[in-house]
């Protein structure tokens, strides 16, 4: 007589069953380090991801601001009428350069003190704007003081056209770390304060308060002649 070892079919309808292994409490421990390290990474890079986006919308709002200006200048050739936030606002209040609906061009999305317009009436506002005192918050940039600092007073290097306007006191940064400067040359550039011979913990100061040449050039009162 022949025995035979009952097959795993047999020993599945039998009602046998294997013992399924569980986790242990290291490979559980292991899972949720490596989650939390994920979660982690993304917490980090999430900031940083959305500060890059808001630099380089900024960089192409200046770019954008300053091909108009020079086209402009082609046009109009000479000395700006205005100084400060004035010479890029007037690209939409008087030349139409700007046109009606574009006007988050002038705000840096970076900018603590910008108020973005999200309807008609509100986007009126730069139609209607005074360019001889600019209220807050239509514009996020300074632009240069041609009273003071006209072109053409360095020779032949670049000069700067408009930088983030830091805030009404000039300090107030828009970007971590730097901030984008518009040159006349139409070339946007992100300056750090290693850039400006800054330490880490100096603010960046725009305006006539300054003591860097290139941003003491440019005018942090808007309207301001």
């Amino acid at each position: 007589m022949r025995f035979h070892s009952p097959s795993a079919s047999s020993a599945g309808s039998l009602g046998l069953r294997r013992p399924q292994r569980g986790f242990t409490l290291v490979e559980i421990l292991v899972s949720i380090s490596i989650v939390a390290a994920l979660m982690a990474s993304a917490l980090l890079l999430v900031p940083k991801g959305m500060e890059m986006s808001r630099r380089s919308q900024c960089a192409s709002n200046l770019a954008d601001l300053g091909a108009l200006y020079q086209l402009q200048r082609m046009e109009q050739p000479g000395r700006s009428r205005y100084d400060g936030a004035a010479v890029l606002l007037a690209l939409r209040a008087e030349s139409g350069a700007v046109r009606f609906g574009d006007e988050d061009k002038f705000l840096c999305p970076g900018d603590p003190q910008a108020v973005f317009p999200r309807s008609d009436p509100e986007r009126q506002r730069w139609s209607d704007v005074d360019l001889g005192n600019v209220p807050d918050g239509l514009c996020s940039y300074a632009a240069r003081d041609f009273s003071g600092h006209p072109f053409g007073a360095r020779g032949r290097r670049k000069e700067v056209l408009a930088t983030d306007r830091q805030g009404d006191d000039g300090r107030t940064p828009h970007h971590d770390g730097g901030l984008n400067v518009l040159y006349d040359d139409g070339a946007v550039k992100f300056l750090r304060r290693a850039d400006l011979g800054l330490e880490s913990s100096d603010p960046i100061v725009v305006g006539a308060a300054s003591e860097h040449p290139e941003l003491g050039s440019v005018a942090v009162r808007v309207g301001v002649d």
